[in-house]
């Protein structure tokens, strides 16, 4: 009888269903953060209302892994790191969340409600990502309308840059939800300085 080398037992080991350890993704949600301005009584509805027309993702960011990016060309897209719904739900749900706590009594809607409305807002996300891993950054360019369209009042490009806490996946994601509130700062800053508001 021939021995069996200790090489082979450890692959016949190996290849055994259930020895293998998979790893396992993390998920993750942006969230709204606090603006300075006063929280208004919600119960007060005699401000203008901002309609959020669309706000548009570039294609790299339509997928549910977190995007990082090296350099200026090289992107990281990270399996185990993912984003907890449609990252074009998340963003455009915060997004309102921050504005409307931002520019009360005016109100917000989203795109597909029906009039009346003072103001159209689009936005259009150009990069959304973790940049050499120490910073966020959220590059867009938004346009305020009028009620109709052909008055436009704004058409701003914005960059926004934030410095991450620490190295880890809830320190990114902390700081991307600063970005897009800090977004939703811009934009209420403009919306104040209209007729109106």
């Amino acid at each position: 009888m021939h021995a069996c080398k200790p090489g082979i037992w450890l692959v016949f080991v190996m290849m055994m269903p259930g020895c293998a350890v998979t790893q396992q993704a993390d998920f993750y949600l942006l969230n709204a953060v606090p603006g300075t301005e006063p929280v208004v009584n919600s119960a007060i509805l005699t401000g203008p209302i901002v309609n959020i027309q669309a706000i548009r993702l570039a294609g790299y960011l339509d997928r549910p892994q977190i995007v990082s990016r090296e350099g200026q060309n090289r992107l990281v897209i990270d399996e185990f790191n993912r984003w907890g719904e449609p990252l074009k739900d998340n963003f455009k749900r915060v997004f309102i969340e921050n504005l409307a706590v931002r520019i009360a009594p005016a109100r917000v809607k989203s795109y597909g409600e029906k009039k009346p409305f003072n103001y159209q807002l689009f936005i259009s996300v150009k990069r959304f990502e973790i940049a050499q891993n120490e910073h966020c950054i959220l590059k867009a360019n938004w346009r305020l309308f009028g009620d109709p369209l052909k008055t436009m009042l704004v058409d701003e490009n914005t960059e926004i840059i934030i410095p991450l806490a620490g190295k880890q996946y809830k320190d990114r994601v902390a700081a991307l939800s600063k970005a897009v509130a800090a977004l939703a700062d811009e934009i209420a800053n403009s919306l104040r300085l209209q007729p109106g508001t």
